[in-house]
């Protein structure tokens, strides 16, 4: 049965296999706590703010009321799996090497 729990093994097997066969750049699965223990990896912690997030989810044709809702909706059930999953609190830039803020430019 594919569940959440397979999920997040297989993810956890993909994400070590890639690792070990070198240089490789994996978006998140997880990986940030899959391989939190080696040395040979360097880990970014991705951020927008909400206003951000609402303003990108409006670009793509949701409202300010759904985009909105989404942005809180997202962000919580993303907390809740790291949480889950990989007992940290998200989101957590400590666990990373480094954080960049996304700040989207905008044509006058």
């Amino acid at each position: 049965m594919l569940d959440t729990d397979s999920i997040v093994k297989i993810s956890k097997q993909v994400v070590e296999r890639a690792a070990n066969a070198g240089n490789c750049v994996i978006v998140g699965r997880g990986s940030q706590h899959f391989l939190r223990d080696r040395k040979d990896t360097l880990r970014f912690f991705l951020y927008a703010s909400t206003q951000e997030k609402v303003a990108a989810l409006i670009s793509e044709g949701n409202s300010q009321a759904q985009a909105e809702a989404l942005a809180h909706t997202v962000d919580h059930e993303r907390a809740a799996f790291i949480k889950e999953y990989f007992h940290a609190e998200w989101p957590n830039a400590r666990s990373t090497m480094r954080c960049l803020t996304r700040i989207r430019q905008r044509n006058q």
